[in-house]
């Protein structure tokens, strides 16, 4: 199924899991910063997309103009089919993990608030309490991407059993 040095993002649905039926019903993931339109038309470097973010986001400070533009460019650039992803969702206390099955794509047509994105096929899923308070702290950042490396063997072990 998964190897143990298999690659595993972290992808949250909003705030509020206010994409989780894209997420869960409509097989994907998904970010916001849908004011910088669409990546790919930035040169695919760190600068240009904290410059396409500080134009779009005005209001963000330097740092947060900084962690948007990591995040996105990880998103757009990083993300592969065959990468694990595991969407932690508030209500219910659940982890659902998945993998990358397409491309990215730019499409403000399936949610205009969540145009990037990539289809996942959703694997299974699992209440928070199948994982060590390791695991559950890894995965508990609160940035919007991010990659899991310190417990990523415990995931892979819970898809395998």
């Amino acid at each position: 199924m998964a190897k143990k040095d298999t690659t595993i993002w972290v992808v949250r649905a909003g705030e509020k899991d206010q994409a989780a039926p894209l997420f869960l019903e409509q097989n994907y993931v998904a970010i916001r910063w849908d004011l910088l339109r669409d990546p790919t038309a930035l040169e695919q470097n760190r600068e240009a997309y904290k410059a396409g973010i500080a134009e779009a986001y005005p209001e963000y400070t330097p740092n947060a103009v900084g962690g948007a533009a990591g995040q996105v460019l990880r998103f757009v650039n990083d993300f592969q089919p065959g990468h694990l992803v595991i969407y932690p969702q508030k209500k219910p206390s659940l982890v659902h993990i998945g993998r990358i099955t397409g491309v990215y794509r730019y499409d403000p047509s399936i949610d205009p608030g969540y145009p990037n994105l990539w289809a996942v096929t959703w694997l299974r899923s699992f209440p928070r309490t199948r994982f060590t308070q390791g695991a559950l702290s890894e995965i508990s950042d609160r940035r919007t991407v991010f990659q899991v490396h310190n417990i990523a063997g415990e995931f892979v072990a819970a898809l395998e059993s």
